[in-house]
């Protein structure tokens, strides 16, 4: 295999081909090359050594228990989660928006072969479509919760056995079809004009794991390994995902170390056939002298736990369900590379087009190109996943948190130091700025994302504000205990004066840093959500009318620092109110109406007789989504000085303290500060408050 590789850049003016080659249920750790595992994949390996490998591509999560149709409805509309699960996909099929169409339309010829589990037909939006795919095999064999024992084992199904259907419905193995067809087309697209754009979805390593008897015999169960993290049953597997789901059910609980080792088997001997069937592709690709200006795409939709965790399926948090292996070859890809910066793995969409000189309108991911180019050092600061409203995470920075919200569990890991992710170090005091940080920053990535479980909980929860943490007090070590100590919950000194922030995602992340400052000065707080396991995010001036009495409600307040603006001024879907990364959208709330609210809050906070403080909005890149116009954080602040002033309220100008350092204060291309920025604003709020404390 001699696919176009560089040492040094070596671009070609025709537009390249792009083959996306897509696993189902496949982890970063099934690729030899990346050294993890005992796993032969020999012609996955030669990708890897040909190009770019990214080491840290995520799936962003899943509204349901397909976890697939959600990673593929984001793959192939390029929205991030909760927009593609509100996306009008026979809107975006009129409009030729579907990944394939835009491609159609920058002179691309479209094929797809295999799995597609996107609710629109596939045959409308290709060129080409053959062996279009459900989202597994219909006929599967009986028997799974398998197996309990090796007597279990030998008296049922056999991954080989054809008489099972599954993959073998039809008469061939679905993944040799799909390599068949591939070599078709690879034969006529050579013969053709344009260039192409090849979309090939395995089935495989998704169960039932059926595999040729010679492939599983390459895996006898002494070469087999149990996960170093294996445990019979998570502790909190109904809160993460329910027991009775249906990937938890294809082992038996509690969890033995022989039915993981057969499922790890199968699993193994299914990626190594499919990693068969890949290279006959790559061969054609050689073969038909399309190598050298090809770009090679292969990803999976997500990754699979199989034992880790004591999970079987993919429907949690952990790096072996979400990350996932990615690869690129090209012909200015440098052979060889690795690159850490955290992507998702949907960014191969924009990676396409950019390519392909297509129109990203509407697109939330992001091209690695530049990562590739080495133009820019990381494409996201934080990466953030959901499973309904089971469970939240983020990484960042080395770490990650994981939330159970229905139960209040927080779970930390250091993925540096514990990649295995077996240590929880939620409970360790001294990493309690560490924990809180990171609650902080999911909040506002879960803001910036349209987090429908934000929305549903500010429905249904009342704000709390003033009541103290000594309320929530229960006997130490109960399962409640950490929820009931949430941070944003304080006990006030009665002999201090008492401070509310109110604002933002921006406010969220320097108030513990203000509550810090002032220890000895003020009890410093903010709105929470429940009991104090979250900040509650104040958005704009519309939610601020919703919801401003409840905010004021519980205490007596001296100083009042307070922030409306960056919600106001960003742009949202017309019929829905969502996010949207268009200009061609309306504005959450026009500068007119921006004026009119902001007047009636005022007016409420001057009720209170507190001591009020207004900070700016902070500037912010081009780029950031959802859209943003940077030249609007100052139309919209010189609207809030003028109302400040006419009401001889004190103003703390953030935007100006921010503004000209942005590349040391805040993330790329993102409204959110990193900690140097956030210790600055912390600081200065912290100051402007002291100054005015009884």
């Amino acid at each position: 295999m001699s696919f176009a590789a560089a040492d040094e850049p070596n671009v070609n003016t025709a537009k390249p081909n792009v083959l996306f080659i897509f696993a189902d249920d496949m982890s970063y750790e099934t690729i030899g090359a990346h050294g993890v595992l005992d796993i032969d994949t020999p012609n996955l390996d030669k990708l890897a050594r040909r190009g770019a490998t990214f080491t840290h591509a995520y799936n962003m999560g899943a509204w349901g228990g397909a976890v697939c149709v959600a990673s593929r409805r984001m793959l192939n509309t390029g929205r991030f989660v909760w927009a593609a699960q509100q996306a009008d996909l026979n809107q975006l099929v009129s409009d030729n928006q579907m990944w394939s169409q835009r491609m159609s339309g920058a002179g691309y010829r479209t094929y797809l072969s295999g799995k597609w589990h996107v609710p629109t037909s596939a045959p409308a939006i290709f060129d080409e479509a053959e062996h279009v795919r459900a989202g597994m095999p219909q006929q599967t064999p009986a028997g799974y919760n398998r197996p309990k024992d090796k007597a279990d084992y030998e008296n049922g199904w056999k991954p080989w056995d054809t008489k099972h259907g599954g993959y073998w419905s039809g008469g061939k193995h679905w993944s040799e079809v799909l390599a068949d067809d591939s070599i078709g087309f690879l034969e006529q697209a050579a013969e053709d004009d344009k260039p192409f754009f090849m979309y090939l979805a395995f089935n495989a390593p998704h169960d039932p794991r059926q595999a040729p008897k010679e492939y599983i015999d390459r895996y006898p169960l002494d070469r087999i390994e149990v996960p170093k993290n294996m445990l019979p049953e998570y502790p909190y597997a109904e809160a993460a995902c329910g027991k009775r789901l249906r990937d938890e059910k294809l082992m038996p609980y509690p969890r033995t170390e022989y039915s993981v080792k057969v499922n790890r088997q199968e699993y193994f001997a299914l990626i190594t056939h499919m990693d068969a069937q890949i290279g006959k592709i790559f061969q054609a690709l050689e073969n038909t002298g399309q190598a050298d200006n090809t770009y090679i795409v292969f990803t999976a939709d997500h990754g699979l736990a199989v034992g880790h965790h004591g999970f079987s399926g993919k429907q949690n948090m952990y790096d072996h369900s979400v990350r996932v292996p990615f690869l690129v070859v090209g012909p200015d890809v440098k052979a060889g590379s690795t690159i850490s910066s955290p992507i998702y793995l949907q960014d191969v969409m924009p990676t396409s087009l950019e390519l392909a000189g297509a129109e990203t309108d509407g697109v939330d991911f992001q091209s690695i190109l530049p990562l590739l180019r080495g133009e820019k050092a990381e494409s996201y600061s934080e990466i953030y996943g959901a499973y309904m409203n089971r469970q939240r995470m983020i990484t960042k920075d080395g770490w990650k948190l994981v939330q159970y919200p229905t139960i209040g569990v927080d779970r930390l890991y250091h993925l540096t130091d514990d990649p295995q992710e077996m240590n929880d170090l939620a409970g360790n005091p001294e990493l309690a700025p560490k924990l809180n940080d990171l609650r902080a920053a999911l909040t506002a990535l879960s803001e910036e994302l349209d987090d429908p479980d934000l929305k549903e909980k500010r429905g249904t929860e009342k704000s709390n504000v003033g009541r103290n943490a000594a309320a929530y007090q229960v006997e130490e070590g109960s399962d409640v205990e950490q929820k009931t100590k949430g941070v944003w919950a304080i006990e006030p000194n009665p002999e201090l004066p008492n401070v509310l922030i109110l604002g933002d995602s921006i406010s969220i992340a320097y108030t513990l840093k203000v509550r810090e400052h002032l220890k000895s000065r003020a009890n410093v707080f903010r709105p929470y959500i429940g009991n104090g396991e979250k900040a509650e995010n104040c958005q704009g001036t519309i939610l601020g009318l919703q919801k401003i009495d409840d905010w004021l409600a519980g205490q007596k307040w001296d100083v009042i620092h307070f922030n409306w603006g960056l919600h106001d001024l960003k742009h949202v879907r017309a019929e829905t109110g969502r996010n949207s990364n268009s200009f061609d959208d309306p504005q959450q709330a026009s500068p007119e109406t921006y004026k009119e609210n902001l007047t009636a809050l005022v007016g409420k906070l001057k009720a209170t007789g507190a001591k009020l403080i207004f900070a700016t909005t902070t500037p912010y890149p081009d780029g950031v989504k959802p859209a943003r116009l940077p030249a609007n954080a100052k139309v919209y602040n010189d609207i809030a000085v003028k109302i400040m002033s006419a009401n001889g309220i004190e103003v703390n100008d953030l935007y100006a303290l921010c503004e000209g350092q942005l590349d040391k204060l805040q993330h790329s291309k993102n409204v959110h500060f990193n900690r140097a920025g956030q210790e600055l604003q912390g600081e200065a709020v912290a100051a402007a408050i002291d100054a005015v404390l009884p």
